[in-house]
């Protein structure tokens, strides 16, 4: 990701992380937990605990952070354990509300509401059960069933539209750090990257990745890990779309790893987060190139 997807949630909500399996009439517990006033930092932490306590999935609506867990792995002691984790904290207040999931078919609801991307002429992200779709210069094929990234989430587009605009991987080494289910990877490869490499820590994102690069007959290096698996002096470019924490705590191991005048190109922050990220990439020895905003969200590029 900065990053889960569930059962099914439309847009634009952004999603952290798909559960990876076939999700098919099971029943799901929702927990909702209302932040005020709402923090990423206290979202994320609960992102981390809750995944711990087997919760499969999130949906971030500020101020609510909304968990998904299968009824039969619910733990109310657990629960109990990550509501009261924050109550010590001065200045902010958790509450958590528990339901019940209506029981359906969730892959049929995902296809049925899971629209393909065209950008122009020059790029779209679609299903294999999307027929008759407009030809595009670069057509990419993404199983929706597993982990993040179906190139919906402003982004994703913003990290796309850095690889088609303003930085060209033709005839470049690429890294892809966090690469969900591979979308920037193959887009990098069929614009004629001489090497992709694709890492993500979560082994359900690897597994898609793979998946995905077999579908589109992308070669893609795709490796289980985080970015202390990233070499030194290896790529012209470094895509990393995670969330800020992560840029903030990766960005030297980024610098480390680029060539000379090589280029880094992230997102998966707010735009309010900008400053800190300009400020911790120069620190390190980045030079700020140019910046794009969508919404709330922002993406940002820098040179070695």
């Amino acid at each position: 990701m900065p990053r889960t997807e569930v059962p099914y949630i439309a847009e634009p909500l952004f999603f952290y992380k798909f559960a990876g399996i076939n999700v098919l009439q099971m029943n799901y517990i929702e927990a909702e937990f209302v932040i005020n006033p709402y923090s990423e930092d206290i979202s994320d932490w609960i992102v981390a605990e809750a995944g711990d306590a087997g919760f499969e999935s999130f949906i971030s609506e500020p101020p609510a952070l909304k968990a998904y867990i299968n009824k039969d792995a619910y733990s109310k002691e657990e629960m109990d354990r990550i509501a009261g984790m924050f109550s010590s904290l001065d200045g902010i207040s958790v509450t958590c509300k528990v339901s019940d999931v209506e029981n359906r078919n969730w892959n049929e609801i995902w296809e049925s509401n899971f629209e393909p991307i065209i950008v122009g002429d020059l790029f779209s992200v679609r299903a294999p059960f999307h027929k008759n779709v407009r030809k595009t210069k670069h057509d990419i094929v993404i199983e929706p069933k597993m982990a993040f990234g179906t190139g919906h989430h402003q982004t994703t587009m913003m990290m796309a539209m850095s690889l088609l605009q303003d930085v060209d991987p033709a005839g470049k080494s690429v890294l892809d750090m966090g690469c969900g289910t591979g979308i920037l990877s193959i887009l990098a490869f069929k614009m004629g990257a001489s090497s992709v490499d694709a890492i993500d820590i979560d082994e359900i994102a690897a597994d898609s990745a793979k998946e995905n690069a077999s579908v589109n007959g992308a070669g893609l290096n795709v490796f289980c890990g985080d970015a202390s698996m990233i070499g030194k002096d290896r790529y012209d470019i470094v895509l990393a779309n995670i969330n800020r924490n992560v840029l903030l705590a990766d960005m030297g191991r980024y610098y480390d790893g680029l060539k000379a005048s090589g280029k880094l190109v992230i997102s998966g922050f707010y735009v309010k987060d900008r400053e800190m990220l300009l400020e911790e990439a120069s620190e390190k020895g980045f030079k700020y190139v140019s910046a794009r905003n969508e919404g709330e969200w922002s993406s940002m590029i820098f040179s070695k």
